[in-house]
């Protein structure tokens, strides 16, 4: 038996143990926000970027107009010197490379609306699902897209229901050569949804490798080191190891139950310990200290679990939980949330009508979870903040009309 399978055995010896201590605790804020400060209007459907080198005061330097069918749900993400932006019927690109020089260097016409994506920043590839499907376009010259992969939503899975019912495209995660899409039905009587593992290895012949049947409609999804996190009406689910098996998250929906329908998810991982001496050396000490919540790091490490926080932007509250569950947060009493963006110990929100919520996250002692709390919240009115991502300093927010028939008429 070598030495990394001892490790393995005592240190899920030792959780058996203090796993006897109890269960998960619940730490509820009280559900107070600040007063939403109006500082400024900008243009129909727009990206603002705001400098965020001092996190609880972004300061607003520039804005990019991208016209009034910025509508309905909307994603942008960053990278490498460019924000991608899906939204009603049209994909944009914006040279962020000098982000107070920012400037629209393109947008096409795409089918669909209620768009997702995500980027392949090293092929510059651009995944979008949408109401009409799934869309992989490359973006390796941003001024002259080119069209890779186009289909409705009508994949052919392991059951005769799903093949027959049209489905929603709502959300999309990369991990290595899988693209894994979160799909709902268009149809009020399914109360079940499903994720489909695509194999995007060679993208003139994607294949449908795997599906993760969910127990509601999933809306949102985060992929990291082999694990999914999938967040659905009143429901969250952990998927681990794609490769291997599945373990749910929390063990039961009792224990899995949101507050309001998941609008996104975001996981973030504890740094490791030291080497493998020092983490045998550790275990010990953990055990008999019966500390149980460092004692899981170290088994996160040697088994591949997860082992972090999971940040999900209910509908109406931040819910801030670690993984494995010992305890949770909840933040604010929002209108309606459409996002969040975590980056080190502050978490942005995109909230809509009231704009953009930071929260500080910062804890002394991580053994000693502090509630988060709202430290600034702010508008630029009269549009709606509807995502949000940031790439080095800078927050990348996109504004405009949630409500798509206000914005653009009935087109269809």
């Amino acid at each position: 038996m070598n030495r990394k399978t001892v490790l393995r055995n005592f240190v899920l010896m030792g959780l058996m143990v203090l796993s006897l201590y109890g269960d998960a605790s619940a730490l509820r804020d009280s559900k107070s926000n600040l007063q939403t400060r109006s500082v400024g209007k900008i243009s129909v459907g727009s990206l603002a970027i705001l400098d965020i080198s001092e996190a609880f005061k972004p300061k607003l330097i520039a804005t990019v107009e991208l016209g009034k069918k910025i509508a309905g749900k909307s994603e942008l993400c960053v990278a490498d010197g460019y924000a991608y932006i899906a939204s009603y019927k049209t994909v944009y690109i914006v040279d962020i490379q000098e982000p107070k020089d920012a400037k629209l260097l393109n947008s096409f016409p795409i089918e669909g609306y209620h768009s997702s994506c995500a980027i392949d920043e090293k092929k510059r590839i651009l995944y979008i699902v949408n109401n009409r499907g799934l869309h992989i376009v490359d973006v390796a010259i941003p001024q002259k897209e080119k069209i890779l992969f186009e289909e409705l939503m009508r994949y052919k899975v392991d059951s005769p229901v799903f093949q027959r019912a049209g489905l929603n495209g709502t959300d999309i995660a990369l991990y290595k050569d899988r693209a894994i899409v979160t799909t709902a039905h268009n149809r009020q009587n399914y109360s079940k949804g499903f994720s489909l593992v695509l194999d995007v290895t060679e993208l003139n012949d994607i294949k449908v490798i795997q599906t993760l049947y969910c127990a509601k409609n999933p809306n949102c999804i985060a992929a990291t080191n082999r694990n999914v996190f999938i967040g659905g009406d009143t429901y969250g689910e952990f998927l681990w190891n794609l490769s291997d098996y599945l373990e749910e998250f929390a063990g039961g929906e009792k224990e899995n139950e949101l507050p309001a329908a998941a609008v996104d998810i975001q996981f973030v991982p504890f740094e490791g310990i030291g080497t493998e001496e020092e983490q045998f050396a550790k275990a010990l000490e953990y055990t008999q200290q019966g500390n149980k919540r460092e004692l899981q790091r170290l088994i996160a490490m040697v088994t591949g679990r997860a082992y972090g926080k999971l940040y999900i932007a209910c509908e109406h509250s931040l819910e801030v939980r670690s993984v494995p569950p010992q305890y949770n947060f909840s933040v604010g009493n929002f209108e309606r949330l459409h996002a969040l963006e975590v980056i080190g110990e502050t978490a942005y929100l995109a909230a809509g009508r009231e704009g953009i919520v930071v929260v500080d996250l910062s804890e002394k002692d991580p053994l000693l979870p502090k509630q988060p709390k709202i430290v600034e919240q702010f508008s630029y009115l009269p549009l709606e903040a509807l995502d949000i991502s940031s790439y080095g300093n800078y927050l990348y927010v996109l504004y405009g009309n949630l409500d798509i028939w206000a914005a653009v008429g009935k087109e269809e």
